[in-house]
């Protein structure tokens, strides 16, 4: 997860939440300016895929010092 602190609570986003984002702004990528990388497909699949490893501990995290 990744917490961000803010006046009266937090911001959490899943990791997967987050890889999904990638993934979306991977597929945006490149215009008439610049164009999308050599393999790009399996950029866009590792973007996608590459906090994937978080998803069973984010499913049921275990509770912390304080519960």
């Amino acid at each position: 997860m990744i917490v961000s602190r803010r006046p009266g609570g937090a911001v959490i986003v899943m990791q997967t939440d987050h890889q999904d984002q990638c993934a979306t702004m991977a597929r945006a990528w490149g215009n008439e300016g610049f164009s999308r990388l050599d393999h790009w497909d399996d950029v866009v699949l590792a973007a996608g895929l590459h906090d994937e490893g978080w998803r069973s501990w984010e499913a049921d995290p275990p509770p912390g010092p304080d519960g």
